[in-house]
Order: structure tokens, then sequence, then C-alpha cells
């Protein structure tokens, strides 16, 4: 995290920049070293999305959970069917994602 924040915070001092940008808000000016950063992260860090990908759908030596049929690997029939098991971050609420993955599942399921 905190390189991303260090290239963030450099890529505001190009000149490409220089007329959108008139303020730091956050992290304030005045916190510059790495400690500092180090700090303003651990104090204002937090997870606001959906986590998503905790058992992912991929081949097993890539570190697959679940096959294309959502079945985890080395069971019989234990299926994952929530967003845990969409290997990527998606632009979207998971909300839709993952009524379709449910659909699909049940679908898979009764065998149609």
């Amino acid at each position: 995290m905190l390189d991303i924040l260090t290239f963030v915070l450099k890529l505001e001092e190009q000149p490409a920049f220089a007329g959108l940008i008139s303020d730091r808000v956050a992290p304030a000016a005045n916190v510059q070293t790495d400690d500092d950063l180090l700090n303003y992260i651990r104090e204002t860090a937090s997870i606001a999305f959906h986590m998503l990908g905790t058992a992912p759908m991929a081949a097993q030596e890539l570190g697959g959970v679940v096959d294309s049929s959502l079945k985890v690997y080395g069971t019989t029939n234990l299926r994952i069917v929530d967003c845990s098991v969409i290997p990527l971050q998606i632009a979207a609420h998971t909300q839709a994602t993952v009524y379709a993955i449910a659909e699909k599942a049940a679908s898979m399921i009764v065998g149609k």
C-alpha cells in the first residue's frame, strides 16, 4: 500500500496535473516521509468493498479452489456458490453477478 500511495503522490507532482490539482486533501501535505505515510495508511485504511475471489474458479495448479461446475477440488459434491468463486475483481456490484452464478449453479445441480 505504501508503494501505491507513493506512486500516486508522485503522479500529482507531474506537469500534466499542474492545473488540475489545487490542494492535496488526503493525506495532508505535511505527511511526507515513509513513516508518516505508513501511519496514515494504518489510521485510515479500511475495507469498503465487497470481497471476492477467496475460493476462485481456476485450475487447481493456479491456486483455484473450485472447477467450472463450482465443485471444490478433492471433494465429491461440495459446491461453492457465492462471490468467492469470482477469480478477478469485477467492475460492477456483486449482487447481480452472484445471482447469475446461483442461477447457473441451480441449473447444473438439477441437470438442466
